[in-house]
């Protein structure tokens, strides 16, 4: 039994003012062509399909056309779709009864049952006898039902989950969870998660425990480096973005191909999607301005890439050093984005912990709100639950 694990795609995304469709377009040409080749029993897409929650009809139909291709190219496979945090859940399922025309499963929201609960089964679904497929779109912290009292909501949601997959795998078939959250010990382009870390970027982490021990293979989205974590007991896996969405991940790209065999620990592989735009710091490491705007004549003329200047300096940076660094790739196919800044001899007290605008971009509401929050030191559980209800409330009315 093979499935085709991908995630984070971020249709509609711009890097500053440029539009990524190109890029993602080859990543669709290049996953459609997996598929056909591939044949797999199914494919889970795990969160984040687009970069916002009101993506442009173009990403739209970027996004519908690329459905249908996959499906002409394996007609027999179904396709699982769960909301990340960028995506709008109710934009996703306004079609979602359409889309079951086409074997594609789309969950978005939580289901709940007519009396308020929560509607298992409705994520839970069978895959033709070869495995089960346990769906659950994105929901942050206190978004997760709650939970007898002394019981984690998270280890809570995900156990029972997992006992209601077992009542009806009573052929013992292959169990896949998707889910679209940050696990404690993965790496973030290059730094991993320690047990102290509260969370980069706005993340928050949770255990890697949290899912129990009745899914054989859990496909997770959100975080953008493809990565197995290690030492957890259990195969938990992140697919990893197809292109570098932020300027700090630089390192390979690509689909996850995983292979079923007999009980045993599925078989994962990697399929590289190759990007014809990609993300380039130059120089390395950082340069005083000179010798950076050296780096940048020194390009190749004819290869299309993205562009970060990266410079240091003791005092201040010269007003004109964009305009400068555009003069320098002038009659260049590279797309200047930004110059990176480094001050020299800066007092480890003084420096902020900023964030970039792409990790900005990145966060959602409740993750920028509760950063200003612990900065002024008021942050609280209470706070997370009146903002997570309002802007609940606030998208319901949106979509109606």
């Amino acid at each position: 039994m093979k499935i085709i694990h991908t995630s984070d795609w971020h249709l509609g995304q711009y890097l500053y003012t440029f539009d990524r469709r190109i890029e993602h377009q080859a990543f669709l040409d290049q996953l459609v062509q997996i598929v056909h080749d591939a044949q797999p029993d199914a494919m889970v897409v795990s969160g984040d399909i687009f970069h916002s929650i009101a993506p442009s009809v173009k990403a739209q139909k970027m996004y519908t056309d690329a459905m249908i291709r996959i499906h002409d190219a394996a007609p027999d496979m179904p396709v699982f779709i769960t909301a990340g945090n960028h995506d709008s859940a109710s934009r996703l399922e306004v079609d979602s009864n359409l889309w079951q025309l086409a074997n594609v499963h789309v969950v978005g929201t939580l289901r709940h049952t007519a009396d308020g609960q929560v509607d298992w089964h409705g994520h839970i679904f069978r895959v033709d006898g070869k495995c089960i497929i346990a769906a659950v779109p994105f929901l942050s912290t206190h978004n997760f039902p709650p939970a007898p009292e002394g019981e984690d909501r998270q280890k809570y949601f995900f156990r029972t989950l997992g006992e209601k997959v077992q009542k009806v795998n009573p052929q013992h078939l292959p169990v896949v969870l998707m889910a679209h959250l940050a696990v404690r010990g993965c790496d973030i382009t290059g730094h991993k998660e320690d047990d102290n870390h509260t969370g980069a970027g706005g993340l928050d982490y949770v255990s890697p425990d949290v899912f129990g021990d009745n899914f054989d293979y859990v496909a997770l989205g959100h975080i953008h480096r493809p990565q197995t974590l290690s030492g957890t007991g259990k195969c938990i896996r992140y697919s990893g973005s197809p292109i570098p969405v932020n300027v700090n991940e630089d390192y390979r790209h690509s689909v996850t191909i995983v292979d079923f065999n007999d009980g045993n620990l599925p078989k994962l592989s990697t399929h590289e999607i190759l990007n014809p735009l990609p993300l380039r710091v130059v120089p390395k490491q950082p340069a005083y301005t000179e010798e950076a705007l050296k780096a940048l004549a020194q390009l190749p003329d004819d290869q299309p890439m993205y562009v970060f200047m990266n410079v240091k300096t003791r005092d201040a940076f010269d007003p004109d050093i964009d305009e400068r660094a555009v003069e320098a790739l002038k009659g260049k196919q590279c797309r200047f984005c930004r110059h990176l800044a480094t001050f020299e001899n800066q007092p480890a007290d003084e420096i902020r912990d900023d964030i970039t605008p792409e990790e900005l971009a990145d966060m959602s509401l409740q993750q920028v709100a509760g950063r200003y929050m612990d900065q002024l030191g008021i942050h609280s559980q209470e706070f997370d639950e009146m903002l997570d209800e309002a802007v609940r409330q606030v998208e319901e009315e949106r979509h109606k």
